[in-house]
């Protein structure tokens, strides 16, 4: 398959990531072939994945964040494994803090 080249565009939104734009600070390279608005399915593409494009959801608060941590946390799937929490620092607990701190 043949890599699409597309610059200093965020490979997700399309958007200018350059320097002098206002998504130069915090944008990653980035090869993927996922479908989005602007690209299609298997269209692989190199460039750079803007932070607008790599906040995910805080599985507590609902927010979108850049900056998070995933917790393993008590409850456990059907299967019996560890279930995880993608968690924002807002809503982070202090025993969360403590261990991150450790």
């Amino acid at each position: 398959m043949k890599t699409l080249e597309i610059g200093d565009r965020c490979c997700f939104c399309g958007e200018d990531t350059s320097w002098g734009s206002d998504k130069f600070v915090d944008r990653i390279s980035c090869t993927t072939d996922t479908e989005t608005e602007v690209f299609a399915e298997g269209q692989l593409r190199h460039g750079y994945q803007c932070a607008e494009c790599q906040m995910i959801d805080c599985w507590r608060c609902g927010e979108l964040t850049l900056e998070y941590e995933i917790f393993e946390v008590e409850a456990t799937c059907k299967e019996g494994l560890p279930t995880t929490e993608v968690v924002c620092p807002d809503c982070w607990t202090d025993e969360e803090v403590e261990k991150l701190n450790a």
